[in-house]
């Protein structure tokens, strides 16, 4: 099966050449800090055969959960070797760190799946980190969930270099409180939270289906 989505990262990418004044030191001086993180000496399953969640809250997700996570993943993908969690600082007052962590991750085209809390979601979907979710081969079955909190309109640049609002809003973000299992899963009931996936996705045929079987299924 061929899924053919068209990427939303060109925004994104303008974004940080017209404005990179604003991040290039706080990228340098956490470079460090990815770096020790993301350096592995285990075998690491290549891009296309895991699917990498990126979830913010305030503390990890559990073991158990993790496992849930990973047995629906292979279940959806027998290609699927590894689905891995990994914990996004919250943002908020007081923890400066938390927004330098999500340009880090993005920049550095790590995650596949992100659920971020209402501000930050907006914030970079609007930039163009993800891919929409409305668009035609996505295959996500929502039912009758009312999805408007997940409408964000992207900036579009201009030939001269400036950016405008596109003309409509398109879907960049599942929002989790219409899908209370899902949210339960990730440790995020009664949270506000949105589901999304990176414009750069490896391995987007099987984390659509993972987000589907997330959705539909009384899995927690």
């Amino acid at each position: 099966m061929k899924l053919t989505l068209k990427p939303e990262g060109r925004t994104f990418r303008h974004h940080f050449s017209y404005q990179w004044w604003q991040y290039a030191l706080i990228i340098v001086l956490s470079f460090a800090l990815w770096n020790m993180i993301y350096t592995q000496t285990a075998y690491r399953a290549p891009g296309d055969r895991r699917i990498d969640i990126y979830v913010q809250a305030a503390e990890p997700l559990s073991d158990e959960r993790i496992a849930v996570l990973q047995a629906i993943g292979n279940r959806v993908s027998p290609e699927v070797e590894e689905v891995n969690v990994v914990s996004v600082m919250p943002s908020g007052a007081g923890n400066m760190y938390a927004g330098v962590q999500l340009i880090t991750y993005l920049s550095a085209r790590e995650g596949d799946i992100y659920v971020l809390g209402t501000e930050d979601f907006k914030r970079f979907a609007a930039q163009g980190a993800f891919l929409p979710l409305d668009g035609d081969g996505v295959g996500l079955d929502f039912g009758n969930k009312n999805l408007q909190a997940g409408r964000v309109t992207t900036l579009e640049t201009q030939e001269d270099g400036s950016e405008k609002p596109a003309s409509k809003s398109r879907l960049f973000g599942i929002p989790l409180a219409q899908f209370p299992e899902a949210a339960q899963l990730l440790g995020l009931l009664g949270q506000d939270a949105f589901l999304s996936v990176t414009y750069y996705c490896d391995n987007p045929v099987s984390t659509l289906a993972l987000i589907n079987t997330m959705l539909k299924e009384e899995i927690w």
